[in-house]
């Protein structure tokens, strides 16, 4: 790789490295052979670059130095060598102009000082020195966890593979293979109405991490709407005058214009009872209305509940706990809570090992997996 070599160009010739690869260009004069840089970049602590000068044995000139005044240099060449400490009230610094001590809110112990913070990785991400272990700086990220099968580390960009069931391929610089999909040891909230329907269209679900409480929707009530309350809808009944219709939902209650009317308004002993919550969302993508005939309760939704599905509750899903075996996954809806099969696909699967690439002029760009 172009990152790990060195070359030398025939007079007339200079080197150029990028994405594609690194060889020789012409040039209109040069006297001498020119030493290719692998390394062109360097971050500074400013935010600035340098790049390696292939003119002069690919060194990385210094980064532009300003200390500010209440910093102390301890070194501006050795830092990489030595090991100091700072006084109460201060703490290490070093970049290339140096090393030193510089004033922090509090510190309580002494810092290892590390002089190059920060390392290019092939992906374009960095890494920085640890300071807690000797500033040693970490390996780019090739680090594959021992539950995870490789298949290959160099052809990954020319093959396809199945990973068995419970398995999902990954793929990255360091190659690809198969991993265990992800499964919870942990019991889990199950929420059996995951769904409200709110006035405006949107929907909110029920918080699995909260108890299985449902969030309020959000309240935008038109300037001609009526509010008769905000917070006791659920137990009180009301008349609208002529021209005008109850509203309730989850902003309160009251009353609303109406293209057309019934009549005069009824006798309080006979007026309509004003249900909150009007819509819930089943399961099967349809809605049942709350009634208010009957106290304003919502009917329950058409269950279908599939073969290969297990039934854990059907009327205690809300205060159980329950955990689904290696290859099931929970479910939960108005019929109850149980367990299903996990869809496991049965089609290969295109697994592109490079899925960032960084482009000569600073942009990415992405491996297509629709297209090869």
């Amino acid at each position: 790789p172009c990152t790990a070599v060195n070359f030398l160009c025939l007079a007339g010739h200079e080197p150029w490295s990028n994405e594609c690869g690194c060889g020789c260009k012409p040039v209109e004069q040069t006297d001498a052979p020119i030493m290719a840089c692998p390394q062109l970049v360097k971050l500074c602590p400013d935010g600035s670059t340098v790049k390696a000068d292939p003119k002069n044995n690919c060194k990385i000139p210094a980064c532009p130095c300003d200390i500010p005044k209440d910093w102390t240099v301890i070194s501006n060449t050795t830092c990489d060598t030595i090991r100091f400490l700072c006084k109460v009230g201060f703490e290490p610094w070093s970049n290339e102009c140096g090393c030193g001590c510089k004033p922090v809110p509090t510190t309580d112990a002494p810092v290892m000082v590390c002089p190059q913070l920060v390392k290019l990785c092939p992906d374009g991400s960095t890494v920085k020195a640890d300071p807690t272990n000797n500033c040693k700086i970490p390996a780019c990220p090739c680090d594959i966890p021992k539950d995870w099968t490789v298949i290959s580390n160099t052809t990954c960009d020319t093959i396809r593979f199945l990973c068995k069931v419970d398995f999902e391929p990954w793929s990255n610089e360091c190659g690809c293979g198969c991993k265990p999909v992800e499964q919870t040891d942990a019991p889990i909230m199950v929420c059996p109405q995951l769904v409200k329907l709110c006035p405006d269209g949107s929907t909110v679900k029920a918080d699995p991490k909260n108890n299985c409480k449902i969030p309020a929707c959000p309240c935008d009530i038109p300037k001609d709407w009526t509010v008769i309350s905000n917070t006791t809808c659920d137990t009180i009944r009301f008349l609208c005058k002529v021209g005008f219709e109850p509203w309730s939902n989850e902003c309160g209650c009251g009353c609303k214009p109406t293209e057309t009317t019934t009549g005069a308004p009824s006798m309080v002993a006979d007026a309509p009872m004003v249900c909150p919550q009007l819509v819930k969302l089943c399961p099967d993508g349809s809605t049942v209305k709350a009634d208010p005939t009957n106290n304003c309760k919502i009917p329950a939704c058409p269950c279908d509940i599939p073969k290969d599905w297990t039934v854990v509750s059907n009327t205690t899903c809300d205060v159980i706990r329950f955990l689904c075996k290696v290859g099931f996954e929970p479910w939960s809806n108005e019929c109850g809570c149980g367990c299903k099969p996990v869809p496991t696909t049965d089609a290969p699967v295109m697994v592109c090992p490079q899925l960032v690439k960084l482009c000569p002029d600073g942009s990415t760009v992405k491996a297509d997996p629709k297209n090869n």
